[in-house]
């Protein structure tokens, strides 16, 4: 028996691996339950590449909707106090501040350190024993440009991650946005205790609204100038939004689920619908329940864990 807790498919690559690896297993005549937030045919009309991933689902396996009303991440547990600490203020960064240090009392913080993965460095402004200390920017800011590579590793390093200064995010701030998905969904799975200061809690983090179809009209024309996806733009189509003319539309040969496809990737449906899976995964993160969960690749007996449920340090 053989358990995988997550995948995300985020491109053509993606999608065929997991098709492969799928029809390696019923081809085998493995037993394979899975479950998704989604049924095959609306992963096939969010991402068309899941077109033989879906046929294959359809032809070998039994589709059951639970028919769930109820989140069970956000309706159960004990909420601590200490973890999810609002609005961005010198007092609640200097109480994240404190309990950093409390996690770990016998290791010594260290600044600028260095975790070496996929051949190059991912620096940690604070680290002590396996507790990591950042902020917002750091992590999910245009500057440093991180991705899902280094949330993975920096989750399966670290026990506690300490995160300071979320804002309120929206499709206005869309790669941040997908960045700080990337970190909850990879920090959720590895378990990793989340200690931060957000502007605001997590049922008022993110800005629903979708952008208006002028808007999502120049995400896609600026897209396809960018990646020249049809394979035969014309230079003098390529333009940035907000120029004056704007060319024949990138879009005008896309048609049915590929069409479809392309008005939430640039309307922000699939960034609203992974931010609310973010939203209830924040609220379990801060619940004593989920602090008391083993780290998934390592033990870490020397984390003190009083201070996030509320109690008094242990003596050292």
């Amino acid at each position: 028996v053989s358990t995988q807790s997550t995948w995300e498919v985020t491109d053509i690559g993606d999608a065929a691996l997991l098709t492969s690896l799928f029809t390696s297993l019923l081809n085998n005549d493995v037993l394979v339950v899975c479950t998704s937030n989604k049924p095959p045919d609306a992963l096939y009309h969010m991402n068309p590449n899941f077109a033989a991933f879906v046929e294959l689902l359809h032809r070998h396996c039994q589709v059951h909707h639970l028919h769930r009303r109820f989140d069970y991440r956000v309706a159960t547990g004990t909420a601590c106090s200490n973890v999810y600490l609002t609005p961005n203020t010198p007092a609640t960064r200097n109480r994240v501040f404190t309990i950093f240090s409390q996690l770990s009392p016998a290791a010594v913080v260290e600044r600028q350190t260095r975790l070496r993965h996929f051949g190059r460095d991912l620096t940690v402004p604070f680290q002590a024993g396996p507790c990591a200390l950042f902020t917002w920017s750091e992590l999910c800011g245009n500057e440093n440009s991180l991705g899902p590579a280094d949330f993975c590793a920096l989750a399966r390093n670290f026990h506690t991650l300490c995160v300071t200064d979320i804002p309120v995010m929206g499709l206005s701030t869309r790669n941040e946005s997908r960045r700080f998905i990337s970190l909850i969904d990879e920090l959720y799975q590895y378990n990793v205790k989340l200690i931060c200061t957000a502007e605001a809690p997590p049922t008022e983090l993110f800005n629903y609204a979708l952008l208006s179809e002028e808007e999502s009209r120049e995400n896609a024309e600026y897209y396809f100038s960018q990646t020249d996806d049809r394979g035969q733009a014309d230079e003098e189509e390529r333009r940035l939004p907000g120029d004056a003319a704007p060319p024949p539309s990138a879009t005008a040969h896309l048609s049915g689920a590929h069409r479809a496809s392309f008005d939430k990737l640039f309307t922000g449906e699939e960034e609203v619908f992974a931010f609310r899976r973010v939203e209830s995964r924040l609220i379990e993160m801060a619940t004593e329940e989920y602090l008391l969960r083993p780290h998934l690749c390592f033990l870490a007996p020397d984390v003190d864990l009083a201070p996030l449920l509320g109690h008094p340090p242990l003596a050292p």
